[in-house]
């Protein structure tokens, strides 16, 4: 298995940071109107690149 390259990393944290900071937005009291399909989209796009990286045999 291929290690991650530095920039592989920094988008995978940005990712991830990215689903956490809207899952606290789309779960609060009083979410923003579009908070529910920005989370949909920000996990979609984590699932799709750690799936691609899966895809070419990098650990993750």
């Amino acid at each position: 298995m291929k290690k991650l390259t530095p920039a592989h990393e920094a988008e995978l944290r940005h990712l991830r940071g990215q689903v956490d900071r809207l899952e606290g937005e789309a779960y609060r009291t009083s979410p923003v109107p579009d908070a529910q399909n920005d989370l949909w989209l920000a996990r979609q796009e984590l699932k799709n690149f750690v799936s691609g990286l899966r895809q070419n045999n990098y650990e993750i």
